[in-house]
């Protein structure tokens, strides 16, 4: 991979938090650029010149990786966080429950 498209990539993907996506990104960026690039070359530039001209066609690093980012952004799994938080209050009647039976348990044994 070129070094200007690999810089290119590295400063969109330095926005993006999500790294499972940062992959994807690349390969999808990196095939933009080199179908830009090779649209300048059969338009008559020069093979730097072609790479230089599809980069800043891409746009600005920030405001991509800005928006990749919003776009990519890991979902909530509610379904287990709904879970864990009944097993935790579950556990939590119960502990307090048999905590209960302890202490009248103890209070009874005590008293005989």
């Amino acid at each position: 991979m070129n070094k200007k498209i690999k810089e290119f990539l590295d400063d969109v993907c330095i926005h993006i938090k999500c790294k499972t996506v940062h992959k994807d990104i690349r390969e999808e960026l990196g095939e933009h650029i080199n179908q830009l690039k090779e649209e300048n070359i059969a338009n008559g530039y020069d093979e730097e010149k072609a790479l230089d001209l599809a980069i800043s066609a891409m746009g600005s690093t920030d405001e991509i990786g800005i928006k990749l980012n919003r776009q990519h952004k890991p979902q909530t799994e509610w379904s287990l966080l709904i879970l864990t938080a009944i097993i935790t209050i579950i556990g939590g009647i119960v502990m307090f429950s048999s905590s209960k039976f302890v202490m009248f348990g103890q209070s009874t044994f005590l008293s005989i």
